[in-house]
């Protein structure tokens, strides 16, 4: 299953330990779960960041309403807490849960990825 997703972050300021996100969750047609896009917001809250280390780490709860590709499949809330953690912003993994409410089942997720960039937030000329 390929799995996208774009949030960006709404204060995005070194000094606080925290952030809001807002961003859409993109994943390819999969028959036994549900999958789609997803507009969504996030909290954000900063576990290990410092501008002198070569990773971050946080810990995250994504929310949105999933428009599902299934047929078989309605349209559903979807809640998304996690773990992520990113190195020299470039590289990231996420371990988390999916919960589904209408459907009332979750499915826990591991995604390793490119991208990320939440560490630019220490990102200064001087």
């Amino acid at each position: 299953m390929f799995q996208a997703a774009l949030n960006v972050p709404v204060v995005f300021d070194r000094d606080k330990n925290y952030d809001f996100t807002v961003g859409v969750d993109y994943s390819s047609k999969n028959p036994k779960q549900p999958s789609g896009l997803a507009p969504q917001v996030g909290f954000v809250r900063y576990i290990v960041d410092n501008r002198y280390k070569d990773f971050l780490v946080s810990a995250n709860v994504h929310t949105g309403y999933l428009f599902d590709f299934n047929k078989g499949m309605d349209n559903q809330f979807r809640v998304s807490p996690h773990l992520y953690v990113e190195y020299q912003a470039l590289f990231n993994c996420r371990i988390g849960y999916d919960y589904m409410m209408p459907l009332q089942k979750g499915y826990p997720f591991i995604s390793i990825g490119i991208g990320g960039l939440m560490m630019f937030r220490h990102f200064s000329i001087m």
